[in-house]
């Protein structure tokens, strides 16, 4: 089980966070954080470009990691920007 207590760092990619946190996807798209385009920037400025904290996605990213215990990668999906690419 992941542990709230770790700290993601807002640092990381786009498709690292998804690739360490595959249940962060849902989320990410709920965000308006493009998962496909955007996947090399980082969290932060993801979350900056959409008007959002990246700490508080971060710890909501950690929170339901925590609850799902997600370890398997969902099917991909359309990104969030409309184009047909998968993340």
């Amino acid at each position: 089980m992941f542990s709230t207590t770790h700290a993601l760092d807002i640092q990381m990619s786009i498709n690292e966070v998804l690739g360490q946190y595959p249940s962060a996807g849902a989320l990410l798209h709920a965000c308006r954080i493009d998962t496909c385009c955007r996947g090399q920037m980082s969290l932060a400025d993801a979350a900056t470009e959409v008007g959002l904290d990246g700490h508080a996605i971060a710890a909501e990213i950690l929170a339901t990691a925590a609850a799902t215990d997600s370890t398997v990668a969902p099917e991909p999906k359309s990104c969030s920007c409309g184009c047909s690419s998968h993340r």
